[in-house]
Parts: structure tokens; sequence; C-alpha cells
């Protein structure tokens, strides 16, 4: 560990890395779909939500922070000396939410040697707060769809939806809080509340809803997407008439209620219908909770998994339902990353040869080739994504 303190503290450490703060947010956060013992920490940048973890189990179930930064401190020292002198850089502030874990790191910091300059953690904002929330709950989906089938039951039966933003309590530091006049609407923070109150104070105190309107307080399981496509679509006549219209046949209540919603979703992205008004109408009001199976199907359409990709095989009998071939056309946003992924996927194939499935030792050296500029895990988090969807979409003979 004196080795590795010796040179992070030898680091540059500049205020800004081009025009992003150089300021990094860390936390515990624990993975309740995994049970207990798979804490992790989170680092992050709240100005680009740039965040890396520690793998689930790392971080000892403790009721003690003192041993859980025995493993956070050097891992967060670590993130930062595995590229060149001319590439690594140390933070030029960091801060965290809880004050007892500040104290502890500052404390552990000292110890270990680490320059005065960086031994003072800072109080989070509430703005960086809500950048580590966010960046928190992109990770909880990609670890999510990562374990797919092998998410224990009571994963899902557990969440409780916050019903302005519609992230669910699992990805929320802070806790929920519920709407003061009928203490039952569950939010993340008052913002949400704020902003929802416009929507809610239609049913706000009601048992039901009148008129067949979809009720955005309700967030009883029966209003999670998987369960609201299965089980409730199929009862409004707009969502029959916009399933007919893609050749999609709705699920009726009888049916078994399953997870993967990426049938639906392919149905209105390939019929160009993926509006987030459709997307309610068979996902129900916290549709926004499968936005990251929208834009992972849209993303495998839009880049036109060939015969033989993971994609392809997975979706290929499904897809084929659909009346004509017509999506939306991509954003400039959109055609920005599709070209990133074309990017990885030209330099998986010179790196592969004759070989058609990459492995585990393939990413980090296609990072390096099409990320030349940028060095060290800090930038290749974010393009992991679009390396998963490169992979996905590519011709493995599968």
């Amino acid at each position: 560990m004196a080795d590795a303190v010796a040179t992070f503290n030898r680091l540059r450490r500049p205020e800004y890395i081009g025009k992003i703060r150089n300021h990094w947010h860390f936390a515990i956060r624990d993975i309740p779909f995994l049970g207990k013992g798979h804490d992790v920490v989170q680092f992050v940048v709240p100005d680009s939500r740039q965040s890396l973890c520690t793998d689930p189990g790392q971080i000892p179930p403790s009721p003690t922070i003192a041993e859980q930064i025995d493993i956070l401190v050097p891992f967060i020292l670590k993130s930062f000396i595995g590229g060149t002198d001319s590439d690594s850089f140390a933070p030029f502030s960091w801060g965290t939410r809880s004050s007892e874990l500040a104290r502890a790191v500052e404390t552990k910091l000292r110890v270990l040697g680490v320059r005065e300059d960086l031994c003072i953690v800072q109080p989070s904002t509430k703005k960086e707060d809500e950048a580590a929330d966010g960046a928190w709950s992109t990770e909880m989906d990609l670890m999510m769809k990562t374990l797919g089938s092998k998410l224990p039951t009571q994963a899902s039966q557990d969440r409780v939806i916050c019903g302005g933003c519609s992230k669910d309590s699992s990805r929320i530091s802070g806790g929920l809080i519920k709407c003061k006049t009928c203490n039952s609407q569950p939010y993340c923070s008052d913002e949400c509340l704020r902003e929802d109150w416009k929507h809610h104070k239609e049913t706000c105190g009601k048992s039901g809803t009148t008129d067949g309107q979809q009720s955005s307080s309700t967030t009883d399981q029966s209003l999670l997407p998987c369960n609201y496509y299965h089980k409730i679509a199929f009862t409004f006549p707009e969502a029959r008439v916009l399933a007919e219209s893609i050749k999609l046949p709705l699920p009726s209540k009888s049916e078994r209620a399953g997870d993967d919603l990426s049938k639906p979703i392919r149905a209105l992205v390939i019929a160009g219908k993926d509006t987030p008004q459709n997307l309610q109408l068979l996902l129900g009001p916290v549709w926004k909770s499968e936005n990251f199976t929208w834009k992972t199907n849209r993303f495998e359409i839009l880049l036109k998994a060939p015969v033989g990709s993971p994609s392809y095989a997975k979706h290929h009998e499904n897809d084929a339902i659909a009346p004509v071939f017509s999506p939306r056309p991509a954003s400039g946003e959109e055609t920005a990353r599709i070209e990133k992924i074309r990017d990885i996927q030209s330099a998986l194939r010179t790196r592969l040869g004759t070989r058609k499935k990459p492995n585990g030792q393939d990413m980090l050296p296609v990072f390096k080739t099409v990320a030349s500029d940028q060095t060290g895990w800090p930038a290749w988090i974010p393009m992991i994504p679009n390396y998963k969807l490169a992979i996905d979409t590519m011709d493995q003979g599968v």
C-alpha cells in the first residue's frame, strides 16, 4: 500500500479535466436484490455522472465504518494510478454524503500518508447527491440486466417507485418520502413531490381512479411495467388499438407475468411508434423504470443486428411479426453514439482476426484503440454500455 500512496501523492491534480470539474463523490451502497454481504463502493464524478464501482461483496457487511474503509480507501486511491505518469491524475477534491464516513476516510488517508491537501473530504451538496443517485440508478440497471433471470423473485417485489422520476427505492441512498396529504405516494425528493403534485392531486387520498384514467399515484406492484403489460394494458381500448397496429398480441390477465419487456418495446421501436405516450399505454405510468431496456433495444434495432449476432438470435422470431421495419430516425445524439459503437466493432474485428467471439481479454485493448486520448478506468467506465451493444450486434456465429 505504501508504494500506491507514494505514486498517488506524485500525481498531478488539475481542477478541471477538459470542461468537467475534477471533483469526485464516493459512497458505500448496498444491492438489495443480492441480499446481505454485497455492499459496493461507488465513485462518481457528479458533473458527468462518470462512475465506477467495486465488485459486489468486496465491502464487508459491518456495523462499523472502520472495517469498510480498509477496502474503500485503497480502492479510491488505486483507481487513479492505473495509467502512465502523463495521463494519470488525482482528484482536485472529493466528498461524500455521510459526515461519519468523511471523517473516517480523512483519518485513514492521514494514517496512510496521503498528502494533506487530499485528506479533506467535503460534505456533498444536494446537486452532487442527486447526480450520484442518478449514476447509481444506471449502475443498478446494468447489474439487473446482466443478472437477468438469476435475480431472486423477491427483488422485483420489493421495489417501490418514486411517483415523480420513477426511480425505485433500491437506487436512492437517502430513502423515500411520502405525500404529506395522503401519506401513501412515495417520492425520492421534495422536488419530485412538488413536480408530481399537478398529477397526483387529482387522485390524492382516493382509493382508485375514474373514467378509465391511469393514476400516477398508484405504486402497488400491479403498476410495475412487467405486471402492467401482462395484466392491465389489455383492458384499455387505446392500448389494444396500438398493439393491433403493430401486430403485437397483448397478453391476457390469465397469462403468467414475465420480467422481459423486450417484445413490446421492440415492436414499438421497429414500427417507429416508441413515443412516451405509447410506451405508457403498454407499460403503464412508471414505464420510465424500463428506460434502460427501451434504449438498449432501440440501439440494437438502429444498429440492424445481423444474422449470427446474439441480439438477432434472441429477438428475430418476435421481431418478424412487425408489419414493416420503419424505426424513427436516430437523433443527433443517437447518431453520435452509433458511430462510437461502430468504431468499437471495427477495432474488435481487427483484434479478433479469424476469431468470431470476443472474450474477457479483448475489452481493454479495444478501449485503448478507440480512445487513445483517454487512459484508465475513470475514462473508460462510460464506454462499457457501448461495448456491450457492440458485441451484441456483431456476427459471432451464434
